[in-house]
């Protein structure tokens, strides 16, 4: 088979594939129900860090989850997953505010590198930079890989 026809095919199948999925609904942002929902998907993504309370984004696609230890995890929806985070100290680089109720988390984990939460208000948006201000890498530790070589 001459090499432009397979091409040709092999995205020709993966359009296909990946429009299956669309109209089957595989490709719809999960929403989370409630605070306890948010609580029980944590609990069963990381068992072993006792969560206390959960701070659900505006839009129910992300959560704050305050562990019993102090620290903070994070409950984020990436497509019809869930993503579930602890975040120790250290582990967000930057936290901006895009807006008064739009924040932008850049973590150090290079698996889920950027996050866009949307919150209620301004107050909700300060709450939730409060609760995670222990986990942010200081200014001296935050730059890594090429920024650190430059």
């Amino acid at each position: 088979m001459p090499l432009p026809v397979f091409i040709a095919v092999g995205l020709t199948a993966c359009a296909g594939i990946a429009a299956y999925a669309h109209w089957l609904g595989r490709s719809a942002r999960r929403s989370l129900v409630d605070e306890s929902e948010a609580l029980r998907l944590f609990q069963a993504a990381c068992p072993d860090l006792p969560a206390r309370e959960a701070r659900l984004a505006t839009d129910r696609h992300a959560a704050l989850v305050t562990l019993e230890n102090g620290d903070a995890g994070l409950l984020y929806a990436m497509g019809s997953k869930w993503i579930a985070r602890d975040l120790p100290a250290g582990s967000v680089k930057t936290l901006k505010r895009l807006s008064d109720n739009r924040l932008r988390l850049i973590l150090a984990d290079y698996t889920m590198p950027r996050l866009t939460v949307a919150l209620a208000n301004e107050s909700e948006c300060e709450r939730w930079i409060e609760a995670m201000e222990s986990t942010t890498c200081p200014p001296e530790h935050a730059a890594t890989g090429r920024e650190a070589r430059a």
